[in-house]
């Protein structure tokens, strides 16, 4: 797996990771980003952290697996055809299931399986720190 140092202005350089990522995918043409969808990246950032590039990369590259899997489990209608921010912000947890699952057939040398599996025990622990603090802070309303 390769490392993705963000640095400075880390929505920016998704942006631009996403676009060379999906450059191959479009035949190399792609849109500015609007404003909605650099929100839309900076919520993933905010939600997936250091993996954000990590999976954008696996998602735009297993698009098809990934949009028919999120479809079937939001009981949708339709999926975008093509790689979009907000489809992958609203489901990006059956993206990281899916790699999980990836992974899990792989051997243990691995680097993608070990990157995966460290990132599945990172997020879990940071959601049940998210819900502690959220428990704590309704204690503390009820309290007062």
């Amino acid at each position: 797996m390769k490392k993705h140092d963000l640095g400075a202005q880390p929505v920016i350089r998704l942006a631009n990771f996403w676009k060379s990522e999906i450059a191959p995918v479009c035949g190399g043409m792609t849109r500015p980003f609007r404003p909605k969808e650099l929100g839309q990246l900076k919520m993933l950032l905010g939600r997936l952290g250091y993996w954000t590039p990590i999976v954008i990369g696996w998602v735009i590259n297993n698009w098809a697996a990934f949009s028919k899997e999120s479809q079937a489990a939001a009981g949708l209608g339709s999926a975008p055809p093509l790689p979009h921010v907000g489809f992958l912000l609203c489901h990006y947890h059956i993206a990281v299931e899916l790699m999980v699952s990836a992974a899990k057939g792989l051997p243990e040398q691995s680097l993608f399986k070990t990157s995966v599996l460290e990132m599945k025990e990172e997020l879990r622990k940071r959601l049940e720190e998210q819900l502690h603090a959220w428990a704590e802070a309704e204690d503390a309303l009820e309290a007062s």
